[in-house]
């Protein structure tokens, strides 16, 4: 039908933009070397091959338990002060569970979640990948690989805001 079609055309063209990488934003600051640092621990998290194929079908990916528990070691040292100044709950062997109380803790609560693992990155015709998708290579300001944009980049985003945020000797209001 024309509705199906629509819809394959615009999946097409999403992957094909998902496929280009995640652009590191180059505003002039005081702290380039930290962007940098980011950049290079975002990338470093595109290479774990966290592949989930959704469902309960877990035998397509026998590798992935093993990924994602060397994900968790990487975020830990990549995140030393929210580990240990906020340790996660593992629940379920894959997901982490940070709470981190405010200063006021009559205030409301936010919530930021995200995902460690990625959907297959199929390498054919219908679906070209200009560089490998877990090379978490950067080029010409560009993160390119699989979770770049969907959804490594928020796990490392998230930790390095609250990163940063204890460092500072802040807490969240």
């Amino acid at each position: 039908t024309k509705a199906k079609i629509k819809r394959y055309s615009q999946l097409q063209k999403g992957c094909r933009q998902l496929q280009k990488g995640c652009r590191i934003q180059n505003f002039p600051h005081e702290n380039q070397s930290r962007d940098k640092k980011y950049a290079e621990i975002l990338s470093s998290a595109i290479k774990f091959k966290t592949i989930s194929y959704g469902g309960m079908d877990f035998h397509k990916n026998e590798n992935r338990d093993a990924e994602l528990a060397r994900l968790h070691i990487f975020l830990q040292t990549s995140f030393e002060d929210v580990y240990r100044q906020y340790p996660p709950t593992v629940i379920n062997q894959y997901s982490l569970l940070f709470k981190i109380r405010g200063q006021d803790e009559t205030k409301k609560p936010i919530l930021l979640c995200s995902h460690l693992d990625v959907v297959p990155a199929p390498m054919n015709n219908e679906f070209p990948w200009i560089r490998d998708p877990f090379s978490g290579d950067i080029i010409d300001g560009m993160i390119h690989g699989r979770g770049a944009i969907d959804n490594m980049h928020n796990v490392v985003s998230q930790l390095g805001a609250i990163n940063e945020i204890i460092c500072a000797g802040k807490l969240p209001k």
